[in-house]
């Protein structure tokens, strides 16, 4: 599936995140090993109230979930611009009831991709909102667990408040392409 955003395209395909409990068992590992503090300097929620929670940079984890998830968005990105790219940073947020991110993007980054690991499918909040340039209007992308977005870094995107009383769950990844035709 694919929706128009201004000239560019956001991307919908699906991937399974959490066979046989994994995610939820690297999960688990994740918060044993690292330091909670660890997680408040990556931020990047608007309100202190509801932060959104990010882990540390995981593109270098070789958790079977990981390498899997990393081949497959490689695969895709190639399929969809005929482009290599190179990761440049991979992480997991966690948004626990009440947290969003506002509104940015990833000027940095050729593509980036939203993998949702986790989403309450009773949340009629779990959308991504990305601006159209042209017209400065939403476009709403509504999203379940297995949902993977792909789409350019300059767009500019934010999330609703999960609304949900459980917490969502989405990797995030930013991709440069490798020629010098660097851009969608």
């Amino acid at each position: 599936m694919q929706y128009n955003v201004g000239s560019d395209v956001v991307y919908k395909l699906t991937f399974d995140f959490d066979y046989g409990g994994v995610f939820t068992k690297w999960w688990n590992e994740v918060l044993n090993v690292v330091d909670p503090s660890h997680f408040a300097g990556y931020n990047v929620s608007s309100t202190r109230l509801f932060p959104v929670n990010s882990t540390p940079d995981i593109k270098e984890d070789t958790n079977t979930l990981w390498e899997q998830y990393k081949r497959f968005i490689l695969e895709q990105i190639y399929t969809l611009f005929n482009q290599q790219v190179t990761l440049n940073r991979m992480w997991v947020n966690e948004y626990p009831p009440g947290a969003f991110v506002n509104l940015h993007s990833h000027l940095d980054s050729t593509v980036v991709s939203s993998g949702y690991v986790s989403v309450d499918s009773n949340d009629l909040s779990s959308s991504l909102l990305i601006l159209n340039p042209i017209t400065q209007e939403y476009i709403e992308i509504p999203v379940q667990t297995n949902d993977v977005l792909i789409f350019s870094g300059r767009l500019k995107h934010k999330s609703h408040p999960n609304g949900s009383n459980k917490n969502r769950y989405v990797v995030a990844s930013n991709y440069t392409f490798l020629s010098k035709n660097n851009h969608i």
